[in-house]
């Protein structure tokens, strides 16, 4: 799944309170950022994987708990201060990043890779890359408008 700009998606927000008043015979409803967060966490191991762009990372602190964040397995970082960028990556390196550069850190591996992200990729990585993806079939695919027909088991 592909999100762009997850600030447009407010419902997906953390939430600042996790000690809420409520009666103690009730069970709380889940909200829908921790609903989000249970498919960042339990969604890879059936299929379901994100790429979540995001301005800044002011932005991703607001969406995203330290805990949450670790679910991102890989993260491109671009130029950034250094605090932000060692919030994002464990380093501060994003923060001597030139234009047109960028970094691809692996979480798992703790590396950080410079590359220029700007550039179509080859006919023939396509052509490779096509029968590599899963192919889904025509009565798998749905489209939820609204957040609220989203079914997490």
């Amino acid at each position: 799944m592909l999100i762009d700009d997850i600030s447009r998606f407010r419902d997906l927000r953390k939430s600042d309170d996790d000690f809420g008043f409520g009666s103690y015979d009730r069970e709380k409803k889940a909200t829908p950022g921790q609903l989000f967060g249970a498919v960042l966490r339990d969604g890879p191991p059936v299929g379901i994987h994100f790429i979540v762009w995001c301005d800044s990372y002011n932005n991703v602190d607001r969406w995203f708990s330290r805990q949450t964040l670790r679910e991102f397995e890989m993260r491109v970082a671009f130029q950034m201060s250094a605090a932000d960028s060692s919030n994002l990556i464990d380093s501060p390196a994003a923060s001597r990043l030139g234009t047109n550069r960028a970094l691809l850190y692996s979480d798992e591996r703790g590396t950080a890779e410079k590359f220029r992200p700007y550039g179509p990729p080859s006919d023939e990585w396509l052509k490779w890359l096509q029968p590599q993806l899963p192919q889904p079939r025509a009565e798998d695919l749905a489209i939820a408008d609204d957040i609220n027909l989203w079914v997490v088991s």
